[in-house]
Order: C-alpha cells, then structure tokens, then sequence
C-alpha cells in the first residue's frame, strides 16, 4: 500500500511535464503561423515598390507562359510584336498603378528557402522599365494554404514582402481577356418591330402589325398566322438580354473553324433607334425590310432609314442587329457568335441561343380561338348537334332632341328577339376560348359537334368544335389552326349557348 502511494506523486509529476511541453510546442507552432499569415505587428504599411507610373514606357509580364511586353508609344500602350492587337489599355493602366505603388503587410529578411512562400516556382513575373532604362524586376508568388501573395524585388531572394492578392488576380489568364472587346448592341424591348431565326431547318421570322401593333409569325413555307404576346415578349427580352461571354479570335481570318465561314443559323433583330439629330445626320437611308425577309443573304445595314422631328430635335433610327451562330465550344457550354460587320468571334452562352433557334413559328402561335370582336359581326351562323340557327345583329342609332346619340344592338334569329344579356354572356365566352396547345397535325376522327361562322363586311371565318377526348376538344381556330381547350372550358360555352334558347 505505502509503495502504491509512492508511485502517484511521480506519475501526476510526469503528466504535468508533459502537458507543460506540449503547450510550448503548440505555441511556438502559432507563433510561426502568426508570422507567415498576418500583418506586421502595427498597422504601418511597408513600401516595396514607389514608381512614377508617368515614367513607366514598358512593362512586362507573363500570359499563358509567355511573357508579354507592353510598350507605351506616343501616348498609346500597344504589344510588343502584335501592334494591331485590339488591346484594352485600362487593364495596363489598371495593372501598372498597383505595381509600381505596392506595399507590404509584413517584411521577412534572412530568407533562405523561397519554396516555402511560392517563389521556387513563382506565379509571375513582372518587369518595369522606366524612361531612363531602368527596371524593376517583382517576382510573385503564393505559399501553400495562404491567402496572399508574397514577392521579392530584382535579385533580392533573402528579402520577402507579404503582398496582397490584387496583382496577381489582375493579371488576365489569357491574352484574348486583354482585348478591348465590341460590346454587344444595345436593344429596347419596345424598339423591336421584327426578328428572324435562320436555321438549317424550321426557320421562321416574326413582324409587328404598324397599324395595330399586333404581332404575326410566318413559318418556312411562308404560312403566316397571328402571334401570342405574351410568346413575342419573352423572345424579344432574351433578344435584348443577349451578352458576349468572351472573345476568341479578332481578326476572323479563318472563320471555318469556329462555324461561321458559311453560318446556317443567323439571327436578325430590326429595331429602332432614337438619338440627336446633329449626332445622325449622316446617316444613309436603304431598305429596312432586310430584318424581317426570309432570304438566305448575310448582309445587312447598320442604319437603314431615319425620320428627325423639328420639335423635339431627335431623330429615330432603324437598325439591323445580324449575329451569326456558329459551332458549339469545346466544353459544349456555348457557341462561337459574330456580329455582322465585325470581325471579333466571341463566345455566347449556349442556353441563350438554343432558347431562341430551339423554337418554331408553331410556338409563337396566337392560343386564342377566335379573337372577332363582337362589334365586327353583322351575325353569327352556329350549328349545334346537326341544328343551325343564324343570329343578326343589327345596330341602330337615334338622337334626342338635345343632339345626344344612342346606339341600341339587338339579336335576333328567326325573327324573334335574343336577350343581350344572355348572347353577350356566350359571345364572352367564345372570345374568351384558347388553346393550351397547337399543333397541325393534331385530328380527330369523331363528329364536329359546334361550328361557329362569323359574318365580317371582309368575308366569313370559322370555328369548329369536334371532341377529342376525355379531357379536350380539338378546336380549330379562324385560321384554320387545330389546337386543344379543356373539355371544361368547351361545355360551359355550350351550356351559355343552350341558354339562348334558340
């Protein structure tokens, strides 16, 4: 027992040892974290770089393992051995002022492994040279689970600064990201009045009524027929939202490789254009129908007619908008685009573009049934269930003796009178009648049980009602297009019929 109570001093003895050495280790270890992740001690910054960006005539760096000199001449930034590159000289700008100002966060002297701050293997190095042939060699690179950067000046390896990361994530991965790129045209909504999607198959093209301001679709073989808003509306937005996602190629030398020597797929947009009169006087007047023509021609005007007003001094412009499609990227996620008159390949997003040519002039189908405003009509013949019955509409305008007129409408049919009311109760609901779908090839072979013939001063058009199944009726609207209306919808038209009482 006494040798028991012995040992326990000596082993609690020894665990405190142990507990004691392993919390210095644990903090010398912080300790060497602190030093490689954060700041200096204050809140003092450490100078590294203090150029006069005035005096800066060259700068270099490396782009896709290359490096890449820039040169500054008579007031322009252009590559060195690639002057016609369309280089967008605010990135070089943007570039140049953070390195030649650079400061540091922490300073490290007496360094003898450069491996463990990423500069064994550097990210990139950049080259400044002044007016004077003097330069400023920064060479950059990132330690292991760090989120900054870290450099050293010229050949100074023993000396380390701790940078942040905004040099190098400003320099471009690629040399296309240092273009100045065409950005994509500006289109209102409302400005649309046409479009036109060419494709190897089922092209269409769509045209705004100038009187009515409808919209009508017209299919490959010419067939035209009215168009749904709501259908118009979501294309025109995607239309105008349409956005480059990057640039390929801007010199377009060799535009086979990319799809679009001889595109198949072109897409037209004809809009308008509002703008001062002073700044499109000189615009040049053609033809303004290229945006809605089915023609397989690629040319297209920029400006093609222009009307000014003395009032407000503006004058409005028609515009093509033309962009080729061509084949899809490597990775599949978008295609190679060009627009007409450029000679810039860009990349655009492929759901962008398959949600305009994945369509047909069948989508854009007006759903309505029959849209013939019932003060149209001069009557109505409906036969149901193998009965026909011609309604009349007659309308007739008196004057009281203070000069006001009235107009009073009647129906009648077999010369006896219709409640308004109850006619214009079915009438609503004929008007109200649409499709959830349309499709040419939609039949059926049961027995047409209503048909409706409106009798217009421009000729008569039909509507017909023939079941299709448990749940529709195949209705075939005044242009002769079959579509689907819930079996519902369909018999409380008929019920409202039934209620005339004919």
């Amino acid at each position: 027992m006494k040798k028991q109570k012995l040992w326990m001093p000596l082993i609690c003895l020894l665990a405190l040892v142990l507990l004691l050495c392993a919390y210095f280790v644990l903090k010398h270890n912080n300790s060497k974290a602190d030093e490689a992740s954060s700041g200096s001690d204050d809140s003092s910054t450490i100078t590294v770089t203090d150029i006069d960006t005035e005096k800066v005539n060259q700068i270099a760096f490396t782009i896709e393992n290359q490096e890449v000199t820039f040169i500054l001449q008579d007031g322009s930034w252009t590559i060195k051995g690639n002057e016609d590159f369309p280089l967008d000289t605010s990135k070089i700008t943007t570039i140049l002022s953070a390195a030649a100002k650079l400061s540091a966060t922490r300073k490290f002297d007496d360094i003898t492994e450069l491996s463990e701050y990423g500069l064994d293997s550097p990210l990139n190095v950049m080259k400044l040279t002044t007016e004077d042939g003097a330069t400023t060699t920064l060479t950059i690179g990132t330690a292991v689970n760090s989120s900054g950067s870290y450099a050293y000046l010229n050949d100074q390896t023993d000396t380390i600064y701790m940078i942040g990361s905004t040099i190098s994530s400003g320099i471009p991965a690629t040399m296309m990201s240092m273009a100045l790129e065409d950005s994509f045209p500006t289109i209102t909504t409302s400005n649309i009045t046409s479009m036109e999607v060419k494709k190897p198959s089922d092209s269409f093209s769509l045209k705004t009524d100038s009187d009515t301001g409808n919209w009508n679709v017209t299919d490959a073989s010419g067939d035209t027929s009215s168009a749904e808003y709501s259908e118009i509306s979501t294309l025109e937005s995607t239309v105008a939202g349409l956005t480059f996602t990057g640039l390929v190629d801007y010199k377009g030398e060799d535009l086979g490789q990319y799809g679009l020597e001889t595109p198949d797929t072109v897409i037209r947009a004809h809009y308008t254009e509002t703008v001062a009169s002073d700044s499109s006087s000189d615009s040049t007047s053609s033809s303004s129908d290229s945006a809605s023509s089915s023609s397989d021609s690629d040319s297209t005007s920029d400006s093609t007619s222009s009307s000014s007003s003395e009032e407000d001094k503006t004058t409005t412009v028609e515009k093509d908008l033309v962009l080729y499609v061509g084949q899809k990227t490597a990775d599949g996620t978008g295609y190679y685009v060009r627009l007409d008159g450029s000679d810039d390949v860009h990349t655009m997003s492929g759901e962008s573009i398959e949600s305009i040519t994945g369509m047909t002039a069948e989508n854009y189908w007006s759903t309505s049934i029959s849209s013939v405003s019932v003060n149209d009509i001069s009557g109505v013949s409906i036969t149901y269930n193998g009965t026909t019955k011609n309604i009349t509409r007659t309308s007739e305008d008196t004057t009281d003796s203070d000069g006001k007129t009235t107009t009073t409408t009647t129906y009648s049919c077999d010369g006896k009178e219709i409640d308004s009311d109850a006619f214009g109760t079915f009438y609503n609901k004929l008007a109200a009648m649409a499709a959830q779908s349309k499709d040419r090839t939609l039949k059926s072979s049961n027995q047409t049980e209503l048909t409706i013939v409106y009798h217009l001063d421009g000729g008569d058009e039909t509507v017909t009602y023939t079941p299709y199944n448990e749940n529709f009726y195949l209705a075939v609207d005044t242009e002769g297009r079959p579509g689907l209306v819930g079996k519902t919808t369909v018999k409380e038209m008929f019920t409202a019929y039934e209620a005339l009482g004919l």
